[in-house]
């Protein structure tokens, strides 16, 4: 069996390993041990998650990310470098055609725990509620402002690309 199939196995403390080295640790160790020990496989909805895959998956996200702080740092330095990466991975998906299978395996598993990214802002706004407060007027006048110029430009970009799809028809 090839390491690309391997599911991953979960040992208590959320440490995983291939099953090539939990077949070595069962061969050689567990006779040395009194009771039996059961093989946990750890297994997600969409099937079983692997680790090389996974491994190659925030490579690849890392990978884009230092090209986006490359950029930043001796091109574009008025633009933040994760921002860079992710236009450069928009990018390369959109010449390769697909979401190869690691970065959407990868990508999946950080989109169902997105929630927790927004634990560091909620507890900054709780540190900072009473610069917060001296500045509320400020904030919610330039929140408006932006909510407004984005509806306005979402709207004009959507008349524009509909009257190309129009004359293209």
């Amino acid at each position: 069996m090839s390491m690309l199939t391997n599911p991953r196995t979960q040992i208590p403390g959320g440490i995983f390993l291939t099953d090539s080295v939990i077949d070595h640790f069962f061969r050689y160790l567990m006779p040395l041990w009194p009771e039996p020990h059961q093989r946990l496989t750890f297994e997600t909805a969409h099937g079983f998650v692997y680790t090389e895959t996974m491994i190659q998956g925030l490579v690849q996200l890392f990978i884009f990310q230092a090209l986006g702080e490359l950029v930043s740092k001796f091109a574009l330095p008025f633009i933040p470098g994760p921002v860079l990466g992710l236009v450069l991975l928009l990018a390369f998906l959109s010449v390769l055609g697909a979401v190869p299978a690691s970065i959407d395996l990868v990508g999946g598993g950080i989109l169902q725990h997105l929630g927790l990214l927004f634990i560091p802002a909620s507890v900054g706004v709780v540190l900072y509620l009473p610069v917060l407060k001296a500045n509320a007027w400020a904030i919610s006048a330039a929140l408006v402002i932006s909510v407004l110029a984005t509806v306005a430009v979402t709207a004009g970009l959507l008349k524009v690309l509909a009257k190309k799809e129009q004359a293209h028809e």
